[in-house]
């Protein structure tokens, strides 16, 4: 699934290319996208998000909300915002730019391990 337009209260400010199920090492949903140049709006939402993850005193304020229905066992996205109130705390921005598709990365492609073998049992 891909191609949702993500929007924030300025407007459409890009798209949500990927989305992954992860499992491990925390189970969520992650997503990957890409912000537009949105009027210039898109240049100033990195740099506010860029200069919140750098620091390290205040908690990261810029997450996620998906809208979507549920039919059949399925989820359909209807709606992707970027936020600076996400509706649950863990749906935050991990990353931007190179860092993100480091992260992308490493966590759609994480191995799938049991208990058994986190404990080093396998």
């Amino acid at each position: 699934m891909e191609g949702h337009r993500t929007s924030t209260a300025a407007g459409n400010v890009g798209t949500a290319r990927q989305f992954a199920v992860v499992t491990y090492p925390a189970p969520g949903l992650l997503v990957l996208g890409e912000i537009d140049y949105a009027d210039g709006w898109g240049d100033r939402i990195l740099a506010d998000i860029d200069s919140i993850l750098r620091q390290r005193w205040l908690p990261a304020v810029w997450g996620f909300s998906i809208g979507g229905l549920t039919a059949e066992g399925k989820v359909l996205i209807e709606e992707v915002s970027l936020t600076r109130n996400p509706a649950h705390p863990d749906a935050r921005v991990l990353a931007i730019g190179a860092d993100a598709l480091s992260t992308w990365e490493l966590l759609s492609e994480a191995p799938r391990f049991g208990a058994s073998d986190r404990a080093g049992n396998g």
